[in-house]
């Protein structure tokens, strides 16, 4: 089980443009943009919004990876 920092590491490594928004309309308006960015970024905790935006990312490579 990966704890919440790793799992925020793990999706800034595969975000792509578009993602934070399809979070927002995935959680049908239950957090907004701004709430799911801020949680993302370290400044909010909030385990639902990570599992999901992991689960997004889950099996994309890595950016890094993709660049080679």
């Amino acid at each position: 089980m990966m704890n919440k920092t790793q799992k925020r590491v793990f999706f800034k490594k595969r975000q792509r443009t578009g993602d934070i928004m399809s979070l927002v309309e995935s959680f049908k308006g239950k957090y907004s943009q701004p709430h799911i960015s801020n949680v993302l970024a370290s400044r909010r905790n909030n385990e639902e919004i990570l599992n999901k935006a992991y689960k997004t990312v889950s099996r994309r490579k890595a950016n890094a990876l993709l660049a080679i």
